[in-house]
């Protein structure tokens, strides 16, 4: 596993220390590990909306969110994207054709957010 020694300290040293420091201050943490319970070829691959659903459900239980994020550069499969842009989305059923729309269609849905400016 990529992560699994900075994963076993979060929940060995840090979460403790955490939880600890919190519950004396009358708040309580919880630990969402996205992966955790996601697995490969979860759901069709659509892992990502797992795991936004699990970041949904902590905005909403939660009076506060903070985040720690670890990324590496993982190698193996990578699952396609649930959602497209309508210039990619009208460029893929172009080029496989009418008889493939259905099948398009079904797999993604069309992002009507992207490349708009945030606004941030």
């Amino acid at each position: 596993d990529d992560t699994h020694r900075e994963r076993d300290a979060l929940l060995v040293d840090v979460m403790p220390f955490v939880s600890d420091y919190a519950r004396r201050r009358q708040f309580e943490v919880t630990m969402v590990e996205m992966r955790w319970g996601v697995r490969d070829g979860a759901v069709n691959d659509k892992r990502d909306e797992i795991c936004m659903m699990e970041l949904e459900r902590a905005l909403t239980e939660s009076q506060g969110v903070a985040f720690i994020f670890l990324q590496t550069q993982k190698y193996g499969a990578r699952p396609l994207p649930t959602s497209l842009s309508r210039a990619t989305l009208e460029a893929l059923r172009t080029v496989a054709g009418a008889r493939a729309h259905a099948g398009i269609d079904a797999l993604y849905l069309l992002d009507e957010n992207a490349g708009r400016a945030s606004g941030r």
